[in-house]
């Protein structure tokens, strides 16, 4: 019992994660990043890795040399996608665990009465 209503917790948790907008932007920036870099990891680099080994096979070193730097460009974009997500992840659990513990103070101290020291 939070205050004078009964409220679940799936009830406060729901409230007060998706009561701001931006949340949910963040939400969804999260998950196209996550989905864009499985996407490019998954379509480019099988087919990066196999000009890869047809170039060293026969020994071109231009094609060796061209799929090795596109490789590491898309690894370093790869991991740069991923610290993103990673932060944006740890902003987002901040924010949220700040909105609940407000949301859960603000219901259960409602309509109670305090006294105030001045001093």
């Amino acid at each position: 019992k939070v205050g004078e209503t009964n409220v679940t917790l799936r009830q406060l948790v729901n409230g007060e994660l998706f009561r701001n907008r931006g949340n949910l932007i963040v939400l969804g920036i999260m998950a196209a990043l996550c989905i864009g870099q499985q996407v490019l990891i998954a379509s480019t680099m099988a087919k990066i890795m196999g000009t890869f080994y047809r170039a060293l096979i026969s020994s071109d070193l231009n094609g060796f040399l061209m799929n090795t730097l596109l490789a590491l460009g898309i690894n370093t974009f790869s991991v740069a996608l991923d610290s993103m997500s990673e932060y944006l992840t740890e902003r987002l659990a901040a924010v949220w665990r700040l909105g609940i513990a407000r949301g859960l103070h603000e219901r259960y101290f409602a309509g109670q009465s305090f006294y105030w020291l001045q001093a």
